[in-house]
């Protein structure tokens, strides 16, 4: 296995380097790009899935980050980079430990991902999105205000929503 890996490895130039995203954009037909977690907790890691995924969002068009984060916790963040009202105070994934999401690295791109967003549309703005339900009280309570809401705008419970 190790021979395979090394075969198909290619060098990349250093993250600074302007060159350094011009190697993803063979993905730029793609309509999903998974980046992976192989490195939790390197800054190196964060800062390379930063350059690529600024090089989609920038060159390619991309317009949806989903990440392995809490959705509500997420949510909080996407309001912020698209420039939504918050709902609730206090910051966002708190709960997480600075490995995984909060960090200055992660900082840095949602911070980017708001100036970039800033002088765009609302549905021209790239969204920010957590796909995992970490902490589920606050998933369902997020879910029901949602569900509540929906009912009120169309006087009908959204039922085929918890459908399996």
């Amino acid at each position: 296995m190790p021979e395979i890996i090394a075969e198909a490895a290619e060098p990349l130039p250093p993250l600074d380097d302007p060159a350094f995203g011009d190697y993803f954009d063979r993905f730029a037909a793609a309509r999903v790009v998974l980046l992976g977690e192989c490195s939790h907790g390197t800054s190196e890691f964060y800062r390379a899935r930063a350059a690529i995924t600024r090089r989609l969002i920038e060159e390619h068009g991309f317009t949806i980050v989903a990440v392995e984060a809490d959705w509500p916790d997420a949510a909080a963040i996407d309001r912020n980079v698209r420039w939504r009202r918050s709902a609730r105070g206090g910051r966002a994934v708190q709960r997480f430990p600075t490995w995984m999401w909060r960090n200055i690295e992660v900082e840095d791109f949602t911070r980017w991902l708001r100036r970039r967003n800033a002088p765009l549309e609302p549905e021209q703005r790239t969204g920010f999105y957590g796909l995992d339900l970490y902490n589920l009280s606050a998933s369902i309570r997020a879910v029901s205000t949602i569900s509540i809401a929906s009912i009120l705008k169309r006087r009908q419970w959204p039922a085929s929503a918890y459908g399996c």
